[in-house]
């Protein structure tokens, strides 16, 4: 579960997790998206209570968002084999294959996907190999308003959405 010793999750969050709804007005949202375009978002993080939270947020944020989710870099490897994304969300510490070793496979075998990081383990050692690896670090439990930001921005800064009408995005939009 959430480490609640950093404090209690955001309130939005909470609410997420609860069941309860979450609002796009809540989020002050920022869409970049054009018309037909449809944003893939890959969370990968071991917590299944965050996942769903996650799913649940970014659904509210952005009718077109997809929103995959993996619980280790393993499964998140699996994803990427098979479907493109604009950005992945992840945290460090994970069972099967960690954080640190699933941005190295995504350096090297995805460079054009947006690499963000949402750890709560983020020590002074590791920030300078993250500087390397991530595009952008959000300590964790960061407000569902810095993630959704933080995803518009890797919307914005050269990812280039798939289109609604691609084959992989008619699918399934969620596998939280």
């Amino acid at each position: 579960m959430l480490d609640h010793a950093r404090g209690a999750p955001p309130l939005i969050l909470h609410r997420a997790m609860s069941g309860q709804p979450v609002t796009s007005a809540s989020l002050r949202l920022n869409h970049s998206l054009e018309a037909g375009e449809r944003a893939r978002f890959l969370i990968v993080d071991d917590e299944p209570a965050l996942l769903r939270a996650m799913r649940r947020v970014l659904h509210a944020a952005g009718p077109n968002w997809a929103v995959v989710c993996a619980r280790h870099g393993v499964e998140a490897l699996e994803c990427l084999s098979h479907e493109p994304f604009d950005a992945v969300l992840l945290d460090l510490h994970m069972p099967v294959m960690d954080g640190i070793t699933l941005l190295r496979h995504l350096v090297a075998q995805y460079p054009e996907v947006r690499r963000i990081v949402h750890s709560s383990h983020i020590d002074p050692i590791g920030r300078g190999v993250l500087a390397e690896l991530a595009h952008e670090v959000l300590a964790k439990p960061a407000h569902p308003a810095s993630i959704v930001d933080a995803l518009e921005r890797s919307l914005r800064r050269g990812a280039t959405p798939v289109r609604a009408s691609d084959p992989v995005v008619a699918r399934k939009t969620s596998t939280c």
